[in-house]
């Protein structure tokens, strides 16, 4: 789950917990699964390092394979 930029830390604790608290519920999960979701449970830090990983690693991708945004 995102939040847009700027979002107050307080607001998106709260959404962390609750996000949390709802794939916590085997039935939550199950469904979400269902709809193809891989569900993990993280901190907003955890999200923000795997995201930056994941940019960069997509980026060198895309440098290497010489594909160009026309």
């Amino acid at each position: 789950m995102l939040a847009p930029a700027g979002t107050p830390k307080e607001i998106v604790g709260r959404l962390n917990a609750e996000v949390v608290k709802a794939i916590g519920d085997a039935e939550v999960r199950r469904k979400l699964e269902e709809l193809g979701f891989a569900v993990r449970g993280s901190s907003p830090e955890e999200l923000g390092a795997m995201t930056r990983d994941q940019l960069a690693k997509y980026a060198r991708v895309i440098k290497q394979m010489g594909i160009a945004n026309e």
